[in-house]
């Protein structure tokens, strides 16, 4: 008799109690929701989303930059975090006008830097130079051709170093364009490499890439 009673006395109660708090809580849920910081999704990673929604691979058409005055390229980005994107790339130019009688192909590395679709870019590259201009015989002829035309090149040569300072702005396809500060480093000259501060010529590249 008494737990019928003990019953019959609170569970009125409880089920009043219970039924103030299920309005309380949708009430509470609807203004949230409203409001626009639902914590159901306030608590997503959105920078982190964005992304990774970005391709891999990119196809590259750059102008000045890494090359000198052109390139084609392709771009592989490796790595993925709310906050870096870290990718590889490497481009292709043919320059006969720019004294290299064959193949210019940079090859570099890049941390992308921000959570949005405007990033800090920072590079590096080193440009390799396939030239097939025939090879002078002496020393004299060697002389000869730096003092006449630029410096003599082997069939293959690490032409210079460019590091890249730049800005990289995601457009609303996925597809991407950046401009860059990269001053071009030679490191090669008539037989033998060195650095040298007087043959670094301040330059800038404009890259756009298309994913696919």
């Amino acid at each position: 008799m008494h737990n019928k009673k003990k019953c019959k006395i609170f569970s009125p109660v409880s089920l009043k109690f219970f039924l103030i708090f299920e309005k309380m809580k949708n009430l509470l849920i609807t203004l949230i929701t409203l409001s626009g910081i639902n914590p159901l999704f306030s608590q997503k990673d959105t920078s982190q989303f964005y992304n990774k929604t970005l391709s891999s691979n990119n196809f590259s058409i750059e102008l000045f930059g890494k090359a000198g005055f052109y390139s084609l390229g392709y771009e592989r980005t490796f790595y993925k975090s709310k906050k870096l994107l870290l990718a590889a790339g490497i481009n292709v130019s043919y320059e006969p006008f720019a004294g290299v009688d064959g193949v210019v192909a940079p090859i570099g590395i890049s941390a992308l830097i921000g959570e949005k679709e405007n990033k800090l870019l920072l590079g590096l590259a080193e440009t390799n130079a396939f030239d097939f201009y025939p090879y002078p015989k002496t020393q004299k002829e060697r002389n000869e051709f730096n003092d006449s035309l630029q410096d003599y090149r082997p069939l293959y040569s690490l032409m210079s170093i460019v590091p890249s300072v730049g800005w990289r702005r995601y457009l609303k396809k996925g597809n991407s364009i950046t401009v860059a500060f990269s001053p071009i480093i030679f490191t090669y000259r008539d037989g033998g490499y060195k650095f040298n501060a007087l043959k670094m010529l301040p330059w800038v590249g404009i890259n756009y890439n298309i994913k696919f």
